[in-house]
């Protein structure tokens, strides 16, 4: 997979096309003076000619990669469902190079429906009952009771239950739809009941933006909001990984990234529980990104398959241009308004504040400014300032772009009935450590892994969770992670009645003490368990390491809380 991204997205890795380029020919000489090596030394020791079988270890090895894109594509489980248990292996799942198979050679590689695809991998799943991964462990009852006004005035109560997606009953009731007793509504209500309608969810993602990038210099727009009384600032908030596939995974399943692989091996039948129950409870699904969401079959993990009207991504210009558009397209869709009265989910996501840092020279607030991002690459002991300046004015490019979007929300008629999370995939890192690391995806550090975010709820959504005795902290410095995002909105707001153990390894935000042992992150190939500020990684060059300062050793292995967070990464998969 990550070979792939290499190949076929290099911009997924932060690297311009020049420096790919360069990278092949310093690649391909090397190549050539090893095997000039090899040649001479075969011929001098005869003992050593193996060439014959190394020749065939690496065509079995292309050939097993050939067998595991072209099952990729064609969704063959008994091709994928294993790969999550081999080790340190990283198999290629090349849409482009399927794409020019099945154009060159169609008889051999047809092109398939991936609807017709979906739905019999669906049907297969579901009959499948003994599948290694078994999410959710139970069948989600998630069930609200929205009250709609209808054209007299009065509110018609339409029960939703949202474990098949049907509806039943439609009752009028004047007397239910009275403020006094929303107010008075029992602890058991759901928000959604005491609201009186299913609340908008608005979640905004920023690329690579590190936790001690959000403040009042840099993202004075974002900051602002985090100082409203309906928001909440977690302090020490983790991704779920140090790459964006895993951030992303972890925000939107609230699993522990250790799952993505088993999700991945059959994408459409082990989709996101969490926006699958935002469908059936009705909500209008909306996704505008400049990011590339397919590799890793990220986009169909998360929303199966999408018609244009749902997903929005410009990428056919320079990020900050196509951020540009994605923002304009949001603003335009939230002041056409919703005709059809039902809730709304958008996802955006914002790329500018990825490697190389791109915004418009207006936004060049923050100077000097390093005119070449790819000089860490030859020289990793550089003065990281003009860097970490273009950096930042990338990021102030896009708090003025949510700003935007913010106000756009903010003059409509969903201001009130909206909850907004603002947040990243995973951190940036600029050699803090001072050892040579520059960027994500090598270390799991808290450049890397720390987060910002910022939860608003419209002044209906605070009413609601008052009236329930619950309230988000204001501000809170306790550890919290992308895996907890899920359980916050499917236990408060979706009124799942499932334990949160079903669907999710985090806990809900409302929750101000949780028994949390760790956290679990990931980046493209290596897992670690953050403890006590210390990082246990598999990754055996780094080994273990103080999370905040990686010149430091980790402290003590609390192998009690070690074993649960191992047991919890594992939890949902059949023995």
């Amino acid at each position: 997979m990550f070979f792939n991204m290499l190949i076929n997205d290099f911009k997924g890795v932060g690297i311009s096309i020049g420096m790919v380029l360069a990278s092949i020919v310093v690649a391909a000489v090397v190549f050539a003076i090893n095997a000039l090596v090899v040649i001479y030394l075969i011929k001098k020791a005869p003992r050593l000619k193996s060439l014959k079988a190394n020749g065939i270890l690496f065509g079995l090895f292309l050939i097993s990669q050939l067998i595991h894109i072209v099952g990729f594509e064609y969704k063959v489980n008994a091709v994928t469902k294993y790969t999550p248990y081999l080790p340190y292996y990283a198999p290629i799942t090349s849409g482009s190079l399927m794409a020019k198979l099945q154009a060159k050679w169609p008889s051999v590689f047809p092109e398939i429906n991936h609807e017709e695809q979906a739905l019999l991998s669906s049907l297969v799943n579901d009959s499948n009952k003994g599948g290694l991964f078994k999410y959710p462990k139970s069948e989600l009852q998630c069930q609200v009771e929205p009250l709609d006004r209808s054209a007299d005035g009065s509110k018609v109560d339409s029960k939703v239950d949202s474990s098949n997606g049907s509806k039943s009953g439609s009752k009028s009731d004047s007397k239910s739809g009275s403020k006094s007793e929303s107010k008075s509504g029992s602890k058991s209500e759901s928000m959604a009941e005491v609201v009186g309608l299913r609340p908008n969810i608005l979640i905004f993602v920023a690329e690579s933006w590190r936790q001690d990038a959000l403040n009042a210099d840099v993202t004075p727009k974002i900051h602002a909001i985090s100082e409203l009384p309906n928001s909440s600032l977690f302090n020490n908030h983790l991704s779920g990984g140090s790459v964006t596939v895993n951030g992303m995974f972890s925000l939107l399943y609230g699993l522990n990234p250790t799952y993505r692989p088993f999700a991945e091996s059959a994408p459409m039948a082990n989709r996101s529980a969490f926006i699958k129950q935002l469908e059936n409870l009705g909500y209008d699904i909306g996704v505008y990104t400049s990011s590339n969401l397919e590799p890793f079959s990220l986009q169909t993990m998360l929303f199966g398959q999408l018609d244009e009207s749902q997903f929005f991504n410009p990428m056919d210009a320079d990020v900050d241009v196509n951020d540009a558009v994605v923002t304009e397209r949001v603003i335009q869709d939230i002041r056409a308004g919703n005709k059809s009265n039902k809730p709304w989910f958008k996802l955006v996501f914002l790329t500018s504040s990825h490697h190389a840092y791109n915004y418009p020279n207006r936004f060049e607030k923050f100077t000097p400014v390093e005119q070449n991002p790819e000089r860490f690459v030859f020289n990793p002991g550089m003065e990281p300032g003009p860097l970490v300046n273009r950096y930042k004015n990338s990021v102030h490019y896009i708090d003025d772009l949510f700003g935007q979007i913010w106000a756009s929300v903010a003059e409509s008629q969903y201001a009130e009935n909206t909850l907004t999370v603002i947040t990243s995939d995973h951190g940036e890192e600029f050699d803090d450590n001072k050892i040579g690391f520059w960027g994500h995806g090598n270390n799991f550090s808290r450049a890397q892994v720390a987060v910002p975010m910022v939860i608003h709820q419209g002044a209906k959504l605070k009413q609601a969770l008052v009236s329930q005795g619950k309230s988000l902290i204001k501000s809170t410095n306790q550890l919290t992670g992308h895996v907890d995002l899920v359980p916050t909105i499917m236990a408060d707001v979706l009124a799942c009645k499932n334990p949160v153990s079903d669907y999710a390894s985090g806990f809900s935000l409302f929750n101000e003490k949780p028994d949390r042992d760790g956290l679990v992150v990931a980046s493209y190939i290596d897992t670690a368990y953050i403890m006590d500020n210390s990082v246990f990684s598999t990754n055996l060059a780094l080994g273990n390491y103080n999370f905040n300062d990686m010149n430091k050793s980790a402290g003590e292995v609390n192998f009690q809380k070690l074993n649960k967070l191992k047991i919890q990464s594992t939890s949902m998969l059949n023995r």
